[in-house]
């Protein structure tokens, strides 16, 4: 069981910090729902569940920046993470089946994973940044989008010393 459940439709926070003592299960935000971050998200030390399997697409919105640190879990099943600041990643991101991460900042966006040790598999990956998403190199210099790779008009993405596996998704560029 989480330890902290997120039922109502829509839920605002300023700023989020998850340091949990426990490394399972933390916070769940439930299907149906959206939960907006209007700054910083990070996942220190926990799980982030965002829906679970049946339970219906799920909204997170992180205005500012993401990090998720210690081997965590961002578990995402049929819903969207959208993203308008950096990406840092040291520790574990599971996107599930029909989930999307959007990059929409308004000014440049970085996403790092320098830290990580695992590769990152996104399932749908979408840029609506004009000023551009510049993708850094793992450890081991993978990531993957599963479906589709879209980067929409105006967008821009850099790859930079990283390895980009597209899988068999309709992809747009």
């Amino acid at each position: 069981d989480p330890g902290v459940e997120l039922n109502s439709a829509n839920m605002t926070v300023s700023n989020l910090e998850i340091n949990s003592d426990t490394a399972t299960d933390d916070f769940e935000i439930k299907g149906g729902t959206t939960f907006t971050v209007t700054g910083n998200l990070s996942i220190l030390n926990g799980d982030l569940e965002v829906a679970q399997t049946g339970q219906g697409a799920a909204t997170l919105i992180v205005q500012g920046n993401l990090t998720i640190n210690d081997q965590l879990e961002l578990v995402v099943a049929d819903c969207v993470i959208e993203v308008g600041g950096n990406w840092t990643q040291v520790g574990l991101f599971d996107a599930s089946v029909n989930s999307i991460v959007r990059f929409n900042g308004s000014t440049a966006q970085t996403v790092d994973m320098e830290a990580s040790t695992v590769n990152t598999d996104f399932e749908y990956l979408e840029i609506y940044n004009s000023a551009g998403v510049l993708f850094l190199d793992n450890s081991i210099g993978d990531f993957e989008v599963d479906e589709n790779f879209t980067v929409l008009a105006n967008g821009s993405v850099t790859i930079q010393d990283a390895v980009c596996h597209i899988g068999s998704g309709t992809d747009t560029f």
